[in-house]
C-alpha cells in the first residue's frame, strides 16, 4: 500500500501541473507571510498555521476524531478566517496586482536634495511635517481631505506649506511623479502598538499609512525636532540628515523595479530563507494532500436496480429486487467524488426467453 502511494505521489510530482501547483502555493504562502509580518498580525497567523498542520497530520494518519471535528467546523472556520483576515487578504491581492514596474523619475537627485534640505530646516525650527512618496501599491483609498496643488517642489514652497500659520500644516504632503499633488491630507491611524507612547498623532497616522501601503513617509517631529522615516510598517530615526536623500532615491529605485528583486547582504539571505521555508511548507502541504488522495479505501453503497429492454412476450412475476449493495475500492479522492445518486445497476432483458416447465 505504501509503495503504491509513493509511486502515485512521485508520478504526480513529476508533472508540470503539479510543479505549477506547488509554485503557486509557495508564492501565496510567501506573500501572505510578508504581508502579515508587515502588518504586525503574524502572531494570529501562527494559530491558523497550527490548525493547518493538525489537519495535515490527520490526513496522513487518518485520525477519525480530528477528521470529524474538521469536517463539522471547517466551513464555519473558513468564513471566520475570511472575516478576521479580511484586511490581510486584501493586502495580498493588492500586492499581487501591483507586481509591475513603477514610473522611473530618472536621477531625481535635485528633488531629493530639496526635500532633504526642507526636512533639515523644519527639524531645526521644530516644525512638524509629513511628506509622502507613494510606492507601487494603491493608496488613495486610505487618504482623506487635502488640497490639490500639482506644483513643482521647491524649498520655499515646502517651508511655507508646513508653516504653523498655514491651514494645511498639520496634514500630509504628497509628492507624486515629481510634483506636489496634494497637501493637508489626513492619513489613517495605526491599528497596532508598534510605536512608543510618547509619539503623537502625526507619527501614528504615518505608521497607519506605512502598514497599509508601501509608501515611503518622512516625518519631522515638532516636539523633538527629529526626522524619522516610515516604510512598510517599520520606522527608524534619522540621525544623519544627509541620508534622507539616499532613502528617497532608494525608494524610487525600488518602486521602478520588480518587487521580487532580491536585495543584497543580510536582507538577501533573509528573503532566500523565507522563500525556501515557503517552498518547503508548500511541498509538505501538497504531499499530505496527495497521500490522502492516494490512500486506497473501501466503500459500500446502495444503488437502485433498473430493468431495461424487456421483450413483449416476457412477463416477470414475483418480487423484483429494487436495490443492490455495491462494494467499491479505490483512491480516497475518487471515492469521495463518487455519488450514489449517480449510480444504478441496469439489467438488460433483451436476450431473455421464457421456458415451459413441465
Amino acid at each position: 500500500m505504501e509503495s503504491i502511494s509513493g509511486i502515485f505521489i512521485i508520478d504526480r510530482l513529476l508533472s508540470l501541473r503539479s510543479l505549477a501547483d506547488i509554485f503557486v502555493l509557495s508564492a501565496g504562502i510567501f506573500f501572505l507571510y510578508r504581508t502579515l509580518l508587515r502588518l504586525g498580525t503574524w502572531k494570529i497567523a501562527v494559530g491558523v498555521l497550527a490548525a493547518i498542520l493538525v489537519y495535515l497530520v490527520d490526513a496522513l494518519l487518518d485520525l477519525k476524531g480530528v477528521e470529524w471535528v474538521f469536517g463539522n467546523v471547517s466551513h464555519v472556520a473558513a468564513i471566520a478566517l475570511i472575516v478576521i483576515f479580511q484586511p490581510e487578504l486584501r493586502k495580498v491581492f493588492e500586492r499581487a496586482v501591483s507586481m509591475r514596474r513603477g514610473k522611473n523619475l530618472g536621477e531625481g537627485k535635485e528633488l531629493a536634495r530639496i526635500v532633504e534640505e526642507a526636512a533639515a530646516e523644519l527639524a531645526r525650527q521644530k516644525r512638524g511635517a509629513i511628506i509622502v512618496f507613494p510606492g507601487r501599491e494603491p493608496f488613495k483609498e486610505w487618504l482623506s481631505g487635502g488640497v490639490p496643488l500639482n506644483a513643482e517642489p521647491s524649498l520655499s514652497l515646502l517651508l511655507s506649506i508646513f508653516d504653523p500659520h498655514s491651514p494645511g500644516h498639520d496634514g500630509a504632503l504628497i509628492i507624486r511623479n515629481g510634483k506636489i499633488s496634494k497637501y493637508g491630507v489626513r492619513l489613517p491611524i495605526s491599528e497596532t502598538s508598534k510605536l512608543p507612547q510618547e509619539y503623537g498623532t502625526r507619527h501614528h497616522e504615518t505608521m497607519g499609512l506605512s502598514e497599509k501601503t508601501d509608501a515611503l513617509v518622512i516625518v519631522v517631529s515638532e516636539e523633538r525636532g527629529a526626522v524619522s522615516i516610515f516604510h512598510k510598517g517599520l520606522f527608524h530615526r534619522i540621525d544623519d540628515l544627509g541620508k534622507i536623500a539616499d532613502a528617497i532615491l532608494d525608494h524610487w529605485k525600488d518602486t521602478a523595479s520588480y518587487p521580487l528583486e532580491i536585495p543584497s547582504g543580510k536582507s538577501r539571505r533573509s528573503v532566500i530563507a523565507e522563500l525556501s521555508a515557503s517552498l518547503a511548507l508548500a511541498v509538505f502541504f501538497w504531499s499530505a494532500l496527495m497521500i490522502s488522495e492516494a490512500e486506497i479505501l473501501e466503500k459500500v453503497v446502495s444503488v437502485p436496480v433498473e430493468y431495461t429492454a424487456s421483450p413483449p412476450t416476457l412477463a416477470m412475476v414475483g418480487e423484483k429486487q429494487q436495490e443492490v449493495r455495491l462494494h467499491l475500492a479505490g483512491p480516497k479522492s475518487d471515492l469521495d467524488s463518487s455519488s450514489p445518486a449517480q449510480m444504478a445497476v441496469k439489467i438488460d432483458l433483451s436476450k431473455s426467453s421464457s421456458r415451459n416447465c413441465r
